[in-house]
């Protein structure tokens, strides 16, 4: 079993090594959307969605094929799920992660044309919500909680399009089991 590892994942480098070019160190600025889904459905069995939007600054720190991130993210999100998805609605919880990680290339169509992706961890911490909320549903909301993200971007010159996957790894409630919040994300921005 583990030589069919081995052989797979030597494999997979090799290919990963000949299509990488490399990634000039610099920045990226972005905004989107955020949809979002808590694992309880303990609070309201209709509710379903968490939506919001983010803006935010990828910095990657060095040049080359595989390089080492770190980004920023301040967003609004619905505190709860809800039973309709609104972005840019009143009561959203006010949001800031820090996200470190490696982003490498995947593939290049041209020297400006490529897909590439990420791996970082994610600390989200939470500055303002409305306590009226959550004295409804019982719940003691964390400071903050991890996740691990990774994402597909498409890079066009300067512009980028990414779609982000966050899984959450610790609760968002207090003594609340299965409260992890995953988040997809839509984002759009360039590089300088």
């Amino acid at each position: 079993m583990w030589m069919y590892i081995r052989k797979y994942l030597t494999i997979l480098g090799l290919l990963l090594s000949i299509s990488l070019t490399g990634q000039e160190a610099g920045a990226t600025i972005y905004g989107g959307l955020i949809n979002a889904k808590l694992h309880s459905q303990n609070y309201c069995l209709s509710c379903k969605y968490q939506s919001g939007y983010v803006v935010g600054l990828d910095g990657r720190l060095n040049s080359g094929a595989l390089y080492f991130m770190v980004s920023g993210d301040y967003g609004k999100l619905d505190l709860l799920p809800v039973e309709t998805v609104d972005y840019i609605g009143k009561d959203k919880m006010t949001l800031f992660k820090l996200k470190a990680g490696m982003g490498f290339k995947i593939l290049g169509f041209s020297d400006r044309v490529y897909l590439s992706s990420k791996i970082q961890m994610s600390f989200t911490n939470i500055f303002k919500y409305d306590d009226t909320i959550l004295k409804l549903s019982n719940y003691r909301l964390n400071d903050g909680f991890l996740g691990a993200t990774t994402g597909l971007m498409l890079n066009y010159g300067v512009l980028i399009i990414e779609f982000e996957f966050e899984r959450g790894l610790l609760n968002m409630f207090y003594d609340e089991p299965e409260t992890k919040l995953n988040f997809l994300t839509l984002k759009t921005g360039f590089k300088f």
